[in-house]
């Protein structure tokens, strides 16, 4: 598996499942990134404003987490694909559902 590539090297069911958590971890990383920096920083404003109102940190977080999945929708739609592209023609091919 290289760095920025959910293909994996060698072909075992192992290979893929590690691959598809790293995928998932990847791809989700993200947004959740965007959220806790949003939240950070409007919990930073609202103790110095001292508005301790929870709907006034919801919006920023909808918006920030928004924009980070459609900015990086295109790459990890990418990644996805070529992941389960060649998922699929391992096991078309019989090589990812050998039982050695």
């Amino acid at each position: 598996m290289d760095a920025l590539s959910l293909v994996p090297h060698e072909q075992s069911v192992g290979a893929y499942l590690a691959c598809a958590m790293f995928g998932a971890a990847l791809l989700s990383a993200v947004p959740l990134a965007a959220a806790v920096v949003a939240g950070f920083v409007m919990g930073v404003i609202q103790t110095a404003t001292q508005l301790q109102d929870p709907s006034l940190a919801f919006i920023p977080k909808v918006v920030a987490t928004s924009s980070a999945i459609l900015l990086f929708l295109p790459g990890g739609l990418e990644l996805l694909a070529d992941f389960f592209a060649s998922a699929i023609h391992a096991a078309i091919s019989g090589g990812a559902l050998d039982p050695r």
